[in-house]
């Protein structure tokens, strides 16, 4: 459910509102700890589509909140740590900061 709404924002920009992300976060038991078809979780979904930290009504720092360990979690498919995944493409750099603050900052070794 998270994947998907954190896509559709991302894809409607200025037309969606982000209100029924940070609810997801807030209210469904584990949503931000559900994996997709490829490993990923929600919050590595957020930091490949450049997801902004705090949108008018919620972003990044809600997924974060709704499942803080997985900020040290590297991305399984492409090996980035979170920060790095964020600075890929269209980027926050609010995100990628804030990121870094919460995940610690990978060297990319090991």
């Amino acid at each position: 459910i998270l994947h998907g709404a954190i896509k559709t924002h991302m894809s409607c920009s200025i037309l969606f509102r982000f209100d029924h992300v940070k609810g997801i976060c807030e209210h469904v038991q584990n949503a931000a700890s559900v994996q997709d078809s490829k490993g990923r979780l929600a919050i590595h979904v957020g930091a490949a589509l450049g997801l902004q930290w705090d949108d008018e009504s919620g972003g990044m720092s809600d997924v974060v909140k709704a499942n803080m360990l997985a900020a040290k979690m590297k991305d399984p498919v492409t090996g980035l740590p979170l920060h790095a995944l964020a600075a890929v493409g269209n980027y926050s750099l609010s995100s990628i900061y804030h990121l870094i603050l919460v995940g610690g900052f990978d060297d990319f070794s090991s």
